[in-house]
């Protein structure tokens, strides 16, 4: 019987430098940064082009993974994306990416799978 991996994914959301990086039973297995995607420096607003990126490398759904940890250096991710649902701030998010966002089960999510942090904690 072949072992089940155990996958934990991180993502640093909406400000700069947005970014997600997978773990694969504790060791890292993808890593990407937004900038990298879109070829803009710093990039940032929504996460799905990089939770797209490092779930497609390793051939995997969101469904495989156990624990899903968000960070944002703004403000604590659920309270930056219930703003964003009422107030247009395109320098974070732009309308494409409002309707991606809107679809993705990770936006306003309530799972108990996802978490968020303090973006100094994740540092460390």
């Amino acid at each position: 019987m072949s072992k089940k991996h155990v996958y934990v994914l991180g993502i640093n959301a909406y400000d700069h430098d947005v970014s997600a990086c997978l773990l694969r039973d504790g060791v890292i297995a993808v890593a990407i940064t937004k900038e990298r995607i879109t070829r803009k420096k710093h990039d940032t607003g929504f996460y799905q082009a990089v939770v797209d990126y490092c779930l497609a490398a390793e051939g995997i759904s969101l469904d495989d993974i156990e624990l899903v940890i968000r960070n944002c250096y703004v403000l604590p991710v659920e309270d930056l994306e219930t703003r964003m649902v009422s107030q247009d701030v395109p320098e974070v998010m732009n309308d494409k990416e409002r309707i991606q966002a809107a679809g993705n089960p990770l936006y306003l999510s309530r799972s108990e799978k996802v978490v968020t942090i303090s973006h100094h904690l994740a540092h460390a």
